[in-house]
């Protein structure tokens, strides 16, 4: 589903988390605030997720990199703020979380994460 480069505001609704075939979500170039919801969590056969360039508020998920399926992942420019959990390194080319060398990386609920 692209929804992207449409002016919308507020926040993402309750509803899209209930889309469960959905493979691909582009909810770029938007103004979008608030968090980005658990709800999207329930999308398990996402493979691509773009949030980028909106105005959420809130912290990244912790959980995001459970999206087993999920090979593309896009969140810059997005105002997020918190830890990023070592989950998403795969989202990440050429590296991988456990080779940051310069960051800090701390246990959060189980997990580790990097500050």
């Amino acid at each position: 589903m692209f929804i992207g480069r449409n002016s919308f505001t507020g926040s993402i609704p309750v509803s899209l988390g209930r889309t469960y075939g959905l493979e691909l979500l582009d909810m770029s170039d938007n103004k979008l605030t608030g968090s980005v919801l658990v709800e999207l969590m329930r999308l398990r056969n996402l493979n691509t997720l773009n949030l980028s360039n909106n105005r959420f508020s809130d912290e990244v998920l912790m959980n995001i990199g459970e999206l087993n399926g999920l090979e593309v992942l896009n969140m810059s420019g997005c105002g997020f703020s918190g830890m990023i959990s070592v989950s998403i390194g795969k989202f990440f080319w050429g590296t991988s979380a456990e080779n940051w060398e310069s960051s800090e990386i701390t246990t959060v609920g189980g997990g580790a994460a990097r500050r």
